[in-house]
């Protein structure tokens, strides 16, 4: 691929990293099926950040009273290893 190609794809690009909240790391969920998925996704958001690419954070809001996904709650707030910059999108 040559530079302009390059170039291109780069600008067409962005990782998204969707609802990875602190409550879904409740302990009163049922086990997940990919426990390390934090650990590397933590890797790749280092990686995409290093390399200058857009990353774009998208975090579920639950208008359901009581939920922990409620504005306010702990919940909602997103996992502090991959919260967003103040550069990236949300």
């Amino acid at each position: 691929m040559n530079d302009d190609a390059q170039r291109s794809a780069r600008s067409q690009v962005a990782l998204l990293i969707v609802d990875l909240q602190r409550g879904m790391q409740r302990h009163d969920l049922p086990p997940r099926n990919n426990p390390g998925a934090e650990a590397r996704i933590v890797e790749l958001l280092a990686a995409w950040r290093a390399a200058g690419w857009p990353v774009v954070h998208v975090r579920h809001v639950s208008r359901q009273p009581g939920s922990p996904f409620a504005p306010g709650q702990p919940g909602v707030e997103f996992h502090p290893a991959l919260a967003p910059r103040e550069e990236e999108g949300e």
